[in-house]
């Protein structure tokens, strides 16, 4: 279990590339009927590092990691709005994302549970 979240991370975030390479025609993808403008095209590329690099955070910050996810799916939204027509279904990946990112931030608050126990232990 501990491997379908960035499993899931790092495939939406490779989706995204494919706005990028459609903006920039480095191949032809046939999946994507509107046309992608080259400003769009880098913020596809962005959302994807963001989501590969959030991938890659749950094993090297899994603090934090829900940082750049979150930038990520909110970015990833906003153009998959913008190409609704071709890209409606990230919608859905979006908000299962979504769902473990607001977990993990809500888990850092100073009255969670983990919060506590981390305050209690360092006092201790």
């Amino acid at each position: 279990m501990r491997f379908v979240l960035p499993a899931l991370l790092a495939l939406h975030g490779v989706i995204h590339l494919l706005g990028f390479v459609k903006a920039f025609e480095l191949a032809e993808v046939a999946e994507l009927q509107l046309p992608v403008s080259p400003r769009a095209g880098l913020l596809w590329l962005a959302a994807a590092i963001l989501l590969v690099g959030s991938a890659a955070a749950v094993f090297l910050t899994p603090r934090l990691w829900w940082v750049p996810a979150l930038v990520g799916v909110t970015l990833s939204q906003a153009l998959i709005i913008g190409a609704w027509g071709d890209a409606r279904f990230g919608t859905i990946a979006n908000g299962i994302l979504l769902v473990p990112i607001l977990l993990a931030a809500v888990d850092l608050r100073p009255s969670s549970l983990r919060s506590l126990y981390r305050t209690e232990a360092r006092a201790a």
